[in-house]
């Protein structure tokens, strides 16, 4: 159990720490603010949106099965990312 709260930890380090400095990096890509901005804002309106249906589910199915789901779902993104060559670092396929 301790694993899967680590491996969350991460996931959400990583998403902390590439929120402020998206915008500016997105930019340097040459991206419009408009661009920008709607994604930020984007980001902010799942997480409204999908806040409580996630805190329900997690309710209703338990938290360690929501963190075991989430985290399957994250490999399999991953895993199609890598196999089509997108790299997350770059956005750029190789």
């Amino acid at each position: 159990m301790i694993l899967i709260y680590f491996i969350c930890f991460l996931d959400f380090l990583s998403l902390g720490i590439l929120m402020p400095v998206a915008p500016v990096h997105l930019g340097s890509l040459g991206a419009s603010r408009l661009l920008i901005g709607g994604l930020t804002s984007l980001n902010a309106l799942l997480q409204l949106t999908t806040g409580p249906l996630v805190g329900s589910w997690s309710d209703s199915k338990g938290r360690k099965a929501l963190l075991i789901q989430c985290l399957f779902f994250m490999l399999v993104k991953k895993a199609i990312f890598r196999a089509v060559g997108v790299t997350v670092r770059e956005g750029k396929r190789y």
